[in-house]
């Protein structure tokens, strides 16, 4: 799969956005097909995190998280099951006291063949509904 990288803005102070984005344990309450999020070992600036997710199957798999509060976080791949690349980034700038601009970074590369089709999905449709998940989450808060 290619980079994909999407901005939206979200109407709420920078450090909430960057609030939201670090609470992993509690993406399976608001994004979909997010099944089980559990934190292995966790510090102010680092995380390794593992993801149970229904895409086009469940695929488990660990990052390894850096957080910069509170401007970005950014993941690598530490281990999983059928990716053999997933990096990105969140990187938050202030436009006001209360909106942020929320940018969002992914590449992603599975160890199997992913149809064209499904490829296109992951792209064009999961990266935006999760941006406005993220937005929904955030403005709820």
């Amino acid at each position: 799969m290619a980079l994909v990288v999407q901005s939206i803005e979200i109407d709420a102070p920078i450090q909430s956005c960057f609030d939201v984005i670090c609470d992993f344990e509690n993406y399976p309450k608001f994004l979909d097909g997010m099944k089980k999020v559990k934190v292995i070992k966790q510090t102010k600036y680092k995380a390794q995190v593992e993801f149970t997710l229904d895409l086009f199957k469940r695929i488990t798999y660990t990052l390894d998280m850096k957080m910069d509060s509170p401007d970005s976080v950014t993941w690598t791949l530490a281990d999983a099951d059928l990716m053999k690349k997933n990096e990105g980034a969140w990187t938050l700038t202030k436009k006001s006291a209360k909106k942020t601009t929320a940018e969002y970074k992914i590449d992603i590369d599975f160890t199997i063949w992913v149809p064209g089709p499904i490829a296109d999905f992951l792209v064009n449709s999961s990266v935006p509904a999760t941006l406005e998940s993220f937005k929904k989450r955030i403005e709820s808060m």
